[in-house]
């Protein structure tokens, strides 16, 4: 967050930090920087920048119902290709939003009792409950999917990749697999027929 500041600052000048900088010595203005948290760089950062882009008088409140899931709440209601998986004891999040996600996801929504936030993503039991989610486009092949040792694979179906765009879209959407995100430890492998997504 620190970098981001330090450089959101000096290119936008936004001048939020006032630790002074020179051409030989800027380690005392990042650590400046770096000495704040994310509502110092919201309110000083990310609201005058959007203020001046946008001439708008944007506050954290319009910010907070701009940037929330509940301003696009219609769409992820009725798009069935979006899928959450949640612990309700992450503390980011309140009973109200989960509440919220229950009533947008219905059956589309899996909460589990602990796991804080993401901290159980790497359980065998959760990466085989994500894989399940895939069934429908396996079924429809869309994607081929598979799981060894408890790790996901993703990836187009095999087929002749004639032009690099055909190759870097295929590559893109390992990641993105009809809007459900592939599991962040996935690796990216290289065969004949194109990537394998795993991040």
């Amino acid at each position: 967050m620190g970098d981001t500041a330090y450089v959101v600052d000096l290119v936008h000048h936004l001048r939020a930090l006032t630790v002074p900088i020179s051409y030989g010595y800027r380690s005392a203005r990042l650590q400046e920087a770096q000495s704040d948290d994310i509502m110092f760089y919201v309110t000083r950062f990310l609201l005058p920048y959007l203020r001046k882009e946008t001439h708008r008088p944007w506050t954290l409140e319009a910010l907070d119902a701009k940037t929330s899931l509940k301003a696009i709440g219609n769409s992820l209601r009725t798009n069935k290709s979006v899928f959450i998986m949640h612990n309700l004891d992450d503390f980011l999040v309140s009973p109200s939003d989960i509440a919220f996600l229950r009533s947008v996801f219905g059956e589309r929504a899996t909460f589990y009792p602990l796991g804080g936030h993401l901290g159980n993503l790497w359980y065998p039991a959760n990466r085989r409950a994500i894989l399940a989610l895939f069934d429908p486009l396996k079924r429809r092949g869309t994607f081929e999917v598979s799981c060894k040792e408890d790790r996901i694979s993703c990836s187009p179906p095999s087929s002749p990749t004639t032009s690099l765009g055909n190759a870097n879209r295929r590559r893109h959407d390992a990641y993105l697999v009809d809007g459900l995100p592939v599991p962040q430890d996935a690796q990216m492998e290289r065969s004949a027929t194109g990537p394998t997504g795993r991040r």
